[in-house]
């Protein structure tokens, strides 16, 4: 497994008071949190199916592939991304996209835990000790109650995963964990509390608890079919709704409508049309699209949907296929499919709820509560609840009118930066010398000598609303001593060719890419002297007939040769810049766009803008269960020379984008910084008598951001820490830092001590710390003191690369306030 890059640099900056200046790729190789055999029929050879398969997706960038498939593996390889940011005090600067889909509507998680029961059920089925084990947990009835498009009873569900806790070990074959998992996801799903089944299980135990832990007990029977969640409704209506919003989210009960026939033949249509494309075009790549097909499930698909009525399992399957981190996935028909599988699986399932009217107006009704929280005091609580609402609501396209109406007012961009053209330039600038010979042909007399170029190389920023406008500017001039021949006639010449050459450069949310390079030119010459091959008179002759003809064309001449000079530049500077050009395009999709469009997680909406200035680049991170920024950013004083402006709900979208359900080790992080660094920092090095470290995160909001009251909060939340009989379980750890700015450093001061707390205290669970846990706590906050300092002082950033020459940048703002932090740099 490959892991994060940068990690390395989070900690040790934090040690050693820095802050991470430069992009760094986060390698993962993801841990599969759903099924088990999501991933089990890749294709073979995959570095040949994509050098066949992929380069006619993305025509400008063919090497982009094979960088991706150097090798064969017999799991997906691990994809990265630089994902710029700037979030607080540990420098987050560049973080890799490898999660699976968090943009799940909520049939996803209920699709995932029937899957989840059923090949459980088939696991477990094949001894008489695993048969009575699933009955006793009602497996079977629970898979009667999916085919039967049932909803869910969420006690029922709690008391199943409790049980499955309870039986649970390291080495509990994978259909359990599986099903963990998946029963988690789906109760996550439901957008409420989470019971902490850890707590709840060890007091059972208890002696007190014996007597009443048999009334949790479900009857033998199936419970009754469930229903959906009802501890935001029970109070919702009883909420005064005031907000415009949440008026016609409560209005909206009344267009409440059951998915009809027709919406499922047009979507079942769309679909088919997207994968007969998408077969046609695999069909052309031979047997490398064969390939392909076979790791689409591609029979299953087409099985599936020539049913009347198709199942949503198998769909789910193939679904998952299609959204991943293969190298290959973002291309626009492969996209396209997944997108119309996904609406179909949504509407399929939204069809086959019995009390569809029912639960659809009770979600409408918590919509309306959230949205009335978030008119009279917004907070990250507010906009989570909204949020959950809007994702399964979307999944019904019942109610898009709505959703777009909430996202526009609350899903505002999140991210906001600016960088100047000062400091943009410090990167460019470079003098340009360079002597080569001269070949041309003017008024047919062939020309050759050599010519001297001396110039500057700078930039220009040039206004445009719709993507960021940059000239790349050469301006200098060329200095030729040259021999000109034409027939015996020998003419010695000097010139001067003056020039401005420009290359368009435009960046937008597609990569960079650029226009022919336009040059003017002057030139002015002189002539040295007149020859000719030719002895005696008719030598003679030649030189005045020669020098004439000089003097009559030479105004034509000179418009000639900077016409020549003209061509030859552009040329040149399209030539010259191609290959960085490539690069940064391969970086940007390779590390950033393509690794999230795979995953259906590509920013909702990232704009470059460009005034005489500043480069502006806005953003929203958010998917389709997720809001952005629900209130304006804060202004920024002065001119700084580079800005950031981050709304917490960036840093915990993204966040939980990246890290949810990952696991981190030492091992693997010593591997990446001795790549990158050759020595492993202390603050990474477990002491001598300690067990190497190891970190899974919490399979929802993993790393919680909170900026308010001039502090900012990072709460680390990981399911367990540690390998073997050392694991710590379910424990958040918090520090809350006050940033403070004096003559150009940035100090982050503490406040209190180092919070560690079991993760049910999150949740509302029993605040009360259990004996056994009183050594784990100690033992974590000791651990990590080391990363999260008492205080740290910061003096300067330095850029990467050629943004060196800038300087050393100094801070000049900082502000914390109302879900906001904006830092500011001057040169």
């Amino acid at each position: 497994m490959r892991i994060p890059r940068a990690v390395w640099a989070i900690w040790e900056n934090l040690a050693n008071g820095g802050v991470v200046s430069e992009g760094l790729s986060w390698y993962l190789r993801r841990i599969s949190i759903t099924l088990q055999d999501a991933w089990v029929a890749v294709p073979p050879r995959r570095h040949d199916i994509a050098a066949a398969f992929l380069p006619r997706a993305i025509p400008p960038f063919p090497g982009l592939i094979m960088k991706n498939f150097g090798c064969s593996f017999s799991r997906p390889a691990p994809s990265s991304s630089i994902v710029w940011v700037a979030v607080l005090f540990c420098g987050f600067a560049g973080l890799s996209f490898t999660q699976q889909a968090t943009a799940e509507t909520p049939s996803i998680p209920r699709l995932r835990l029937a899957l989840a029961v059923e090949q459980c059920t088939q696991a477990m089925g094949r001894t008489d000790e695993g048969q009575a084990w699933c009955e006793e947990l009602h497996l079977p009835a629970l898979s009667q109650a999916f085919r039967a498009g049932k909803m869910l009873d969420r006690e029922s569900i709690v008391w199943i995963m409790r049980r499955v806790e309870e039986s649970s070990t390291p080495d509990s074959p994978r259909e359990v964990v599986a099903l963990r998992r998946a029963l988690r996801s789906w109760l996550q799903s439901t957008g409420e509390d989470l019971e902490d089944v850890e707590e709840a299980r060890q007091e059972e135990q208890l002696p007190e608890a014996e007597s009443t832990s048999s009334g949790e007990q479900p009857d033998n029977d199936v419970p009754d079919p469930p229903s959906p969640p009802e501890s935001e409704s029970n109070d919702s209506t009883n909420v005064e709704v005031t907000d415009e919003l949440a008026r016609r989210a409560l209005a909206a009960r009344d267009q409440i409508k059951p998915v009809s026939p027709e919406e499922l033949r047009r979507a079942r249509s769309l679909l088919g049309q997207s994968t007969r494309r998408l077969g046609s075009y695999l069909d052309r790549q031979g047997q490398n699209g064969q390939a392909w097909k076979d790791y689409f499930l591609w029979s299953d698909l087409q099985a599936q949907l020539g049913e009347n009525q198709p199942d949503l399992r198998t769909l789910f399957r193939v679904w998952q296929r299609f959204v991943g981190r293969e190298a290959g996935l973002e291309n626009p028909k492969v996209f396209e499919t997944a997108k119309r599988l996904r609406q179909f699986i949504n509407l399929a399932d939204a069809s086959a709820i019995s009390d569809y009217q029912s639960q659809v107006s009770r979600e409408l009704e918590n919509l309306a509560q959230g949205l009335q929280r978030l008119a009279e005091q917004p907070s990250a609580a507010a906009s989570e609840m909204v949020g959950e609402r809007l994702g399964w609501l979307s999944g019904t396209g019942s109610f898009d009118q709505l959703v777009r109406a909430v996202r526009k007012r609350y899903a505002r961009p999140n991210f906001f930066a600016q960088i100047s053209e000062d400091l943009l330039k410090a990167g460019v600038q470079e003098d340009v010398q360079r002597r080569e010979p001269v070949h041309d042909v003017i008024l047919g007399t062939r020309i050759s000598g050599t010519g001297t170029t001396r110039g500057d190389l700078s930039l220009d920023l040039v206004p445009h609303d719709a993507a960021a406008h940059v000239d790349l500017v050469l301006k200098g001039s060329t200095r030729t001593s040259t021999v000109g021949r034409n027939g015996p006639a020998v003419i010695y010449s000097s010139g001067t060719t003056n020039f401005d050459a420009r290359k368009r450069l435009v960046v937008d949310d597609e990569g960079v890419s650029s226009r022919p390079a336009r040059t003017a030119a002057t030139t002015r010459s002189h002539t040295q002297g007149v020859g000719s091959t030719r002895r005696g008179v008719i030598g003679r002759i030649v030189e005045r007939q020669a020098s004439k003809r000089v003097a009559q064309n030479r105004g034509r001449a000179d418009r000639i040769a900077a016409d020549h000079a003209e061509t030859r530049i552009s040329r040149r500077m399209d030539r010259e810049s191609q290959d960085r050009l490539q690069d940064a395009n391969e970086s940007f999709h390779e590390r950033f766009r393509d690794p999230l469009v795979r995953r259906h997680e590509f920013p909702e909406f990232l704009r470059f803008r460009t005034t005489d200035r500043h480069v502006h680049i806005q953003s929203t991170q958010a998917n389709s269960r997720q809001l952005g920024a629900w209130s304006p950013p804060p202004r920024m004083s002065g001119n700084p020379s580079a800005a950031v402006r981050i709304h917490q709900s960036w840093a915990n979208n993204l966040a939980n984008a990246l890290l949810a359900g990952e696991t981190l080790t030492e091992e693997e992080v010593r591997e990446e910084v001795r790549e990158m660094k050759g020595e492993f920092p202390d603050v990474l090095q477990s002491d001598p008598d300690e067990v190497p470290w190891q970190i899974l995160f919490a399979s929802d909001d993993p790393l919680h951001f909170t900026f308010a009251d001039d502090q900012v909060k990072v709460t680390l939340r990981g399911r367990e820490f540690g390998t073997g009989e050392n694991v710590v379980r379910s424990m958040d750890i918090s520090a809350s830092y006050r940033l403070e700015i004096s003559d150009g450093k940035l100090t982050a001061t503490r406040i209190g001590d180092l919070e560690v707390v079991p993760a049910r205290f999150a949740r509302g669970g029993s605040q009360r710390i259990r004996t056994a846990e009183l050594a784990q706590i100690t033992k974590l906050q000791n651990r990590f003191q080391k990363v999260f300092k008492p205080e740290f002082v910061v003096d300067t950033m330095t850029l990467p690369g050629r943004w060196e020459a800038a300087g050393p940048l100094r801070f000049s703002q900082t502000l914390v306030e109302d879900g906001w932090l904006l830092m500011a740099w001057q040169r």
